[in-house]
């Protein structure tokens, strides 16, 4: 007899991690408190998974659905640091469609999806995942905010614009549009409650960009934000099966988050596999999948907890700076540690 895996929350983990175990015949329901589509907080680009992680999900076609990213650039304040060609493509994809999409898939895998309603489920629960994005935290030194814009000219397929105390990332997504999401102190949050995104961007030293922006057309019905949450590994209660941004969150300047939920899926669905045949307790799935987890994701989460920091700081920023205008900076070598 094999029994059923539900998955709590419908996003880029929730719904990869449901077509997988669908793909070795599995029973799954996902439960999904919105609807589709939908707008999410997100830097929208998919970098360090690709075709073959497309594949597994029955999806070999996936970057037809989006833009192919191939060159990034980085600026400091409003001084462009360097132009860089992407080690591999990436892939530039709202949520708007990525998450439509990825629903569609599991639906016609044989999927139970149920939208608009919340699981309540007890920590520990057996045959749960919570997929429901980032726990919220008591309190937190950041505000994510993004918001897509139409007309807005870039000069590479990604943006990175480093400033007082955050950043901003701009990524060409489909149909002319471009997503521009930003991570900056909460402080700007607090003092600039009715302020634009483009306002706050320039209250954080960034007022190039923030002109830009207001030289753009924004699509409002796109706005997202979000605060109270905390990066690295998240706290699990014991016996919680957990993946995607509930399981890890990574620093937003990677590039690297939806990829995490594509990949923390594929790494889960295996033990869950074992757990629905009747090949493992669900103690012993939740063990397997935690260390299974830990083993793809420490060494990135090290190295984007102690780059972080230092991209943010005004010391950090002049060697950075210091480093690309002398061609020392091991910008490849930085990127591979991080994915």
């Amino acid at each position: 007899m094999t029994r059923p895996v539900s998955i709590a929350g419908g996003g880029i983990a929730g719904l990869s991690l449901g077509i997988a175990l669908r793909r070795a015949d599995v029973p799954v329901e996902i439960v999904e408190a919105s609807t589709y589509p939908r707008h999410r907080l997100c830097g929208e680009f998919i970098s360090g998974a690709g075709p073959q992680e497309f594949t597994a999900l029955g999806l070999p076609d996936l970057a037809q659905q989006g833009e192919v990213l191939t060159d990034a650039v980085w600026y400091s304040g409003n001084a462009r640091l360097l132009h860089r060609t992407l080690p591999e493509p990436a892939l530039g994809i709202s949520r708007w469609r990525l998450d439509a999409v990825l629903a569609a898939q599991f639906t016609e895998t044989g999927g139970n999806l149920s939208t608009g309603r919340r699981a309540a489920i007890p920590d520990g629960a057996e045959g749960w995942v919570k997929a429901t994005g980032r726990a919220r935290t008591g309190t937190s030194e950041w505000l994510g905010e993004k918001m897509h814009y139409r007309h807005l000219p870039l000069e590479a397929g990604l943006e990175m614009h480093l400033g007082r105390g955050g950043y901003a990332g701009l990524s060409r997504v489909e149909d002319g549009t471009v997503n521009v999401c930003a991570l900056l102190p909460a402080a700007i949050g607090r003092e600039l409650t009715q302020a634009t995104l483009a306002e706050r961007l320039r209250a954080c030293g960034l007022g190039a960009l923030a002109a830009r922006l207001e030289s753009a057309e924004p699509v409002e019905a796109s706005h997202c934000g979000v605060s109270h949450f905390q990066m690295g590994w998240q706290p699990t209660p014991p016996g919680t099966a957990a993946v995607g941004d509930h399981c890890a969150i990574i620093p937003p300047f990677t590039g690297h988050g939806m990829s995490m939920g594509i990949l923390s899926a594929l790494a889960a669905a295996p033990a869950l596999t074992a757990w629905s045949t009747g090949r493992a307790t669900w103690p012993e799935t939740v063990a397997a999948l935690r260390q299974r987890l830990e083993q793809t994701f420490s060494r990135r989460l090290r190295w984007a907890a102690w780059l972080h920091p230092l991209l943010l700081r005004p010391a950090g920023r002049q060697v950075l700076s210091l480093l690309a205008r002398t061609g020392l900076l091991p910008w490849r070598w930085l990127y591979h540690r991080v994915r």
